[in-house]
């Protein structure tokens, strides 16, 4: 089946890690842009706007870098699960 072969995972998970990495990336510049708006923001209320918007973009990034985390996370362990049935399985068959 597709949806078992090795490749598979491993091209998922590859494209998981570079998602989460991208998403790292983003999330320092969000944390950067809110730090220095923080320090101009009694400047104008604009500031203030795009302070809130940009906060809310950065818990954001914090929520998808979790799950992306969490995804890869539940691939490995899925991954030795697997493994472990197979050769319990393959001595199984031996006996």
């Amino acid at each position: 089946m597709v949806t078992d072969s090795h490749r598979l995972r491993d091209r998922m998970k590859v494209v998981c890690v570079q998602k989460c990495g991208e998403e790292k990336a983003f999330q320092g510049f969000l944390r950067d842009q809110c730090a220095g708006l923080r320090i101009t923001n009694n400047k104008n209320q604009r500031d203030s706007a795009k302070l809130v918007v940009l906060e809310q973009l950065l818990a954001g990034t914090y929520v998808r870098i979790s799950l992306k985390d969490s995804y890869v996370a539940d691939m490995e362990e899925n991954e030795f699960s697997v493994s472990d049935h197979g050769v319990y399985s393959i001595i199984n068959d031996m006996n």
